[in-house]
């Protein structure tokens, strides 16, 4: 075994003095899949999570999720709200949005080495507003996985409307190579009550990630697929979305990212649905991808 280590060894340092590109490993992955029913009534919101855990003694650095949505199907889907960072797993919640209840498949990229750190914080995003929370990883460390945690908090029904708040994450990205950018925006429901939003950065040392984006303009009614692919000999260790808001206007999300993770080993792949009607916006999200060779 240590000759076979050996000769590997030997053989990739011949291709790196020969200019070949040598990809890194990718993170193994691990996935666990939740059915969340339909709610009593419409926008009940029932919630459902998943954990999935990383073996080997390997720990979770980043995750990504599938809804389970048919191309311009969403009768049932669900709305992913919290992705975050749990030691050996990663932890995502969800809520059933479609009148057939729905699915979320949550998938935790795992690394031999535990991160240097994870670091979170939590901001008050008042009602009807947007806010971009921001979190540094110390210096000589960068981000290697970024997570968050939005709300729905339904309390109740004042007649045929649900009452309550929302918080909606519609970008988890990173701003610099130290710095995690999670932006939310907070939606009230017949009360005026500011939302909360959590960000986590997941913190190591790490080779020089260059990321790379892609983006798609969705019509009212479809769905589209925004596919960031990484360079010919290297691989996707992570990925992140954005969705451009109408008008800038955080009330007005008709739809949202109900796919972000890594479709093969070179490639983030990021779904967005647009559900508004005759007249409504195209709505454009981006997604990228952090790779490493």
């Amino acid at each position: 075994m240590k000759l076979l280590s050996s000769l590997a060894a030997a053989l990739l340092s011949i291709l790196a003095v020969a200019g070949i590109a040598v990809a890194a490993n990718p993170p193994t992955k691990v996935t666990e899949t939740v059915n969340i029913p339909a709610g009593d009534s419409p926008g009940s919101g029932t919630k459902g999570s998943a954990d999935p855990r990383c073996r080997g003694g390997r720990f979770a650095v980043a995750g990504g999720f599938e809804s389970g949505v048919e191309s311009g199907d969403f009768q049932r889907r669900a709305n992913v709200f919290t992705s975050t960072p749990a030691g050996q797993r990663w932890r995502g919640k969800g809520i059933a949005s479609g009148s057939q209840g729905g699915e979320i498949a949550v998938t935790a990229y795992c690394a031999k080495r535990k991160p240097a750190s994870v670091r979170t914080r939590t901001i008050s995003v008042p009602s009807g507003t947007a806010r971009d929370l921001r979190i540094r990883c110390p210096r000589g460390k960068q981000v290697v996985g970024i997570g968050y945690e939005g709300e729905y908090m339904l309390k109740g029904f004042r007649g045929p409307q649900p009452t309550g708040r929302v918080t909606v994450v519609y970008g988890a990205r990173r701003a610099s190579a130290r710095e995690a950018l999670i932006r939310g925006a907070s939606q009230s429901l017949g009360a005026p009550e500011a939302g909360r939003l959590t960000g986590y950065a997941v913190c190591s040392k790490s080779p020089r990630l260059k990321a790379v984006s892609d983006s798609v303009e969705v019509a009212p009614g479809t769905d589209g697929d925004a596919v960031a692919r990484c360079p010919s000999g290297s691989v996707a260790m992570f990925g992140g979305f954005e969705q451009v808001l109408p008008g800038g206007d955080p009330t007005n999300v008709q739809g949202g990212v109900v796919d972000s993770v890594r479709s093969g080993d070179r490639a983030w792949r990021v779904r967005l649905i647009n559900e508004g009607g005759g007249g409504a916006p195209s709505l454009k999200v981006r997604s990228y991808a952090y790779c490493a060779r």
